[in-house]
């Protein structure tokens, strides 16, 4: 609509209106989610802090980062491509996936991305990986859990986590009725 183009003129989402202590004078807005979560910590330094300041962090971005990226050349955009490029496209995420499922396995002791606690890079991981589980299976038959019971405790632990499953979790229909969109 167009009091969003207006609010958030790239029109991306996620954005957050944040309010300073004077009220309209004072707000700011601020869209991509890492840089979200840096407002939300800046803001709220008593609450306990999303975007560490760790190599560990830095380390588990990067390794979302090529993921991601591997994810979306899968995904996406192979209806131009050679077969072998698909299959250089569908190996290389698969490699991606393994090294998060033993990332998850030898670099914490989880529940979560980096340990007992939820941090930042678990909120910046989510939305790819719930879309790869659920329309992956039906876009291209393929299970992102199969043989990464890692990935799968991981998903585990978010599906239990209040803020997330009780708030902002997808469902297998919703991402189902998503993924119908781009089969037509």
């Amino acid at each position: 609509p167009q009091w969003y183009k207006d609010l958030v003129p790239s029109t991306l989402v996620p954005a957050v209106l944040f309010y300073g202590d004077d009220d309209k004078k004072d707000r700011r807005i601020v869209w991509e989610s890492d840089e979200i979560l840096k407002s939300l910590d800046e803001d709220f330094p008593d609450s306990p802090q999303l975007m560490l300041k760790t190599p560990e962090f830095e380390a588990a971005l990067k390794m979302n980062e090529k993921l991601q990226s591997a994810g979306f050349r899968y995904s996406y955009g192979n209806s131009t491509i050679s077969e072998d490029e698909k299959m250089e496209r569908e190996t290389t995420f698969k490699e991606c996936l393994d090294e998060l499922d033993t990332a998850l396995l030898e670099e914490n002791d989880g529940p979560f991305r980096l340990g007992p606690e939820f941090t930042g890079i678990d909120a910046i991981m989510i939305p790819n990986l719930e879309r790869y589980r659920y329309q992956l299976t039906i876009t291209k038959e393929f299970d992102i859990l199969d043989g990464r019971p890692n990935i799968q405790k991981w998903f585990d632990a978010m599906d239990s986590y209040g803020p997330y499953s009780d708030r902002v979790a997808g469902d297998k229909y919703s991402w189902t009725a998503a993924a119908s969109v781009y089969l037509r």
